[in-house]
């Protein structure tokens, strides 16, 4: 990691325009409680509005093809049902995936949900975390509970005249990790920061930020993933 902080030096604290994108709390040292109904809701949200758009344009193409084909009475091998027989074949699949994908995000509401309060949103390098967790709903489900504090950089590099934006996990930090239900329904733990820890920030092109990951297993089957973001700062 101590490579990788020498690279990135030139990393800003984040406290431009892009860095409320980040989401970065703004306000250390006070204590901060995160839900993960909240991420939870996001996500259906996202799912849902993009299968009512795509399931809405197939909608209105397949009526239009329906009225026309009932119109005309063309041949099965002609072009104008040929092309979009083809094209609803491709369609029409992930449509129905996007349902599924729906259906998956209501359930989820239903998986048991974490409830984790920080010391501080933010913390210095070499500083410390204490972290206090609850569950709630369906807990007696969760056998195996799991947090970790995982760093990502998201980089974007230009070739040609196009973007490219991808983002790698160069550090993950075990908090805690409660091998059954009783450990996982509630508890205490510590996160400590290393002292060469990567400050969250941005330049022009790349960002450093910081999550908490929450992973409920049941069995060896992943139940539930949160995260929620940590603000990293520079030591003084």
């Amino acid at each position: 990691m101590a490579a990788i902080l020498s690279k990135d030096r030139h990393l800003k604290p984040a406290t431009t325009s892009r860095a409320r994108q980040l989401q970065i709390p703004s306000v250390p040292g006070r204590p901060v409680e995160f839900r993960s109904t909240r991420s939870r809701l996001k996500g259906f949200l996202g799912i849902t509005a993009f299968a009512l758009f795509w399931n809405g344009i197939v909608a209105i193409l397949l009526s239009s093809f329906i009225r026309d084909w009932i119109r005309f009475k063309p041949g099965w091998l002609e072009p104008q049902v040929m092309i979009p027989f083809v094209v609803f074949v491709v369609i029409v699949p992930i449509g129905l995936l996007l349902i599924l994908a729906v259906l998956g995000a209501i359930l989820n509401f239903f998986n048991p949900r974490i409830r984790l309060t920080v010391s501080s949103a933010s913390v210095v390098q070499g500083g410390l975390l204490n972290l206090q967790w609850e569950l709630s709903g369906r807990k007696d489900r969760i056998k195996r509970l799991k947090i970790t504090l995982e760093g990502r950089k998201t980089i974007t590099t230009h070739h040609q005249g196009e973007s490219d934006t991808k983002t790698i996990t160069f550090a993950t930090i075990p908090v805690i990790e409660a091998q059954n239900r009783f450990q996982a329904a509630s508890g205490n733990a510590r996160a400590n920061i290393p002292h060469d820890a990567l400050p969250t920030g941005l330049d022009s092109e790349d960002s450093i930020a910081w999550y908490l990951t929450v992973e409920g297993f049941t069995d060896k089957r992943l139940d539930f993933n949160d995260e929620f973001n940590i603000e990293i700062m520079p030591r003084q």
